[in-house]
């Protein structure tokens, strides 16, 4: 985003290392104003395929075509009244609603500024707009200060003023996230559409694809084979991982031959048909489907449509699943736990392994020998159980493998209580580690398995 946006986003204190899920609003929230209706995004949030399946997909503030103008001294005039609705709405709150901190709101009135605005007037309609800073904004003033030509200028709009209005009073009144409000969220360099059937990508996120570009340096051979990218919701991790897949065929010439079926292929799964329609479209958005860097999308349960195809040897499987434990959703953040789609949360009862037991027992027979497996999880001690689990998981001759539940006890099977009852199984998984996110949590699990 622009050069603005990251200067105000690296202005902010550094967040509170909790929960990710806790403290949405240090994301990237930029982005199509639409017309808020709770029961719609309510509906939409619970899994119905009313109203969320038939709408069409909507376009970023930033790409919509210019709808209206306004002059500057309103839109300055406006951005006072979201700050003054930011700090009343803050001061009238307790401590407990969870509300993000005013300077961040503050943040999130720039942005929404630097979207809707196309740029100033010139002279002639005919004439596109003249590029336009949020700096030129002059400082709070009255509809009769006529002192400074710059409060008259007219600008070009993506949204009205009145528009902008409605969105502020639905973010503080309904807690609803901006990204859903503007349809947008900011992804490392990706802009993602995003819908309230699909999760917000949370920059904490964007370590996996650095940790595969790693994965790929050491490995590039690894490339050759199909990887998969099980719970894709909106399709960032997918789409990112295709292009680094695609810089290693770009880059190592003898990783990929002349064949066009040569070609790297990442399969996004979700089992939610809404957000595979939202994740399709942000691939054919960011030229997923051209130029050797495909990815495909398929509707269903981890691995069962791949299953179903008869793909697997893969050279890496990623995955963000549910990870929050049950008892803890409805503690999340009202902008999470409101609006965000409940299945892509909620990881299940106990440690909250429920979705990552599934990803974890199918990557150990569906990776290739020397294939990378990745995972984000809850961080703290479900990671590290996660990552010991990953150290003993055994298959026998006969024997599938299974962490005996969710993470509980010593994991894996054992070389002597493997299912063929004998003394043959083997570790599947090596260089199993934990890594860090932006935070220094430990947030992400990592291993290959065994050669």
């Amino acid at each position: 985003f622009s050069s603005l946006g990251m200067a105000l986003l690296h202005a902010l204190p550094p967040p509170p290392c909790r929960s990710r899920f806790e403290r949405l609003h240090r994301s990237i929230w930029r982005a199509r104003y639409v017309p808020y209706s709770p029961s719609r995004l309510a509906c939409a949030a619970a899994g119905s395929d009313v109203e969320r399946d038939a709408a069409p997909l909507p376009t970023p503030l930033r790409e919509r075509d210019a709808s209206s103008t306004s002059s500057s001294l309103l839109v300055s005039e406006w951005r006072a009244w979201a700050r003054d609705r930011a700090k009343a709405t803050s001061e009238a709150l307790p401590a407990t609603s969870d509300l993000p901190s005013v300077e961040s709101l503050f943040t999130e009135i720039d942005w929404i500024i630097e979207d809707a605005v196309v740029g100033q007037r010139r002279g002639s309609t005919d004439e596109p707009p003249a590029p336009w800073s949020i700096a030129e904004i002059a400082p709070r003033r009255t509809k009769t200060d006529d002192d400074d030509d710059a409060s008259a200028r007219e600008l070009v709009l993506r949204e009205s003023v009145a528009g902008l209005r409605a969105l502020w009073n639905a973010r503080l009144d309904d807690r609803v996230p901006l990204q859903y409000l503007t349809s947008t969220s900011h992804w490392r360099d990706l802009v993602l559409v995003v819908t309230p059937a699909t999760l917000i990508p949370r920059p904490e996120t964007e370590r996996m694809v650095d940790f595969v570009a790693d994965a790929l340096r050491r490995s590039p051979e690894l490339a050759r084979a199909p990887w998969a990218d099980l719970g894709t919701g909106s399709g960032a991790l997918a789409i990112a991982v295709a292009r680094e897949l695609r810089e290693v065929a770009r880059r190592d010439e003898n990783v990929f031959g002349e064949d066009s079926n040569d070609a790297p292929v990442v399969h996004a799964v979700d089992v939610d048909p809404a957000a595979i329609a939202v994740a399709t479209e942000n691939a054919r958005r960011h030229g997923c489907f051209l130029n050797g860097s495909a990815i495909a999308f398929h509707v269903g349960s981890w691995f069962e449509p791949l299953d179903a195809l008869g793909v697997d040897r893969f050279g890496g499987i990623v995955s963000n699943p549910p990870y929050i434990p049950s008892a803890d959703v409805p503690h999340l953040q009202p902008e999470v736990v409101r609006h965000e789609p409940n299945l892509a949360l909620d990881g299940g009862d106990g440690a909250g392994t429920r979705c990552v037991d599934a990803v974890v027992a199918g990557a150990a027979t569906r990776l290739k020998p020397g294939g990378f497996l990745l995972l984000e999880t809850n961080g703290g001690t479900q990671a590290e159980a996660i990552a010991r689990s990953l150290r003993e998981w055994c298959v026998g001759a006969n024997a599938e493998g299974s962490f005996g539940g969710s993470f509980g006890g010593s994991g894996g099977v054992s070389a002597t209580n493997a299912t063929d009852g004998s003394s043959t199984a083997e570790k599947v998984f090596e260089d199993v580690a934990v890594l860090r996110d932006f935070c220094g949590v430990g947030r992400f699990v990592s291993a290959r398995r065994k050669q």
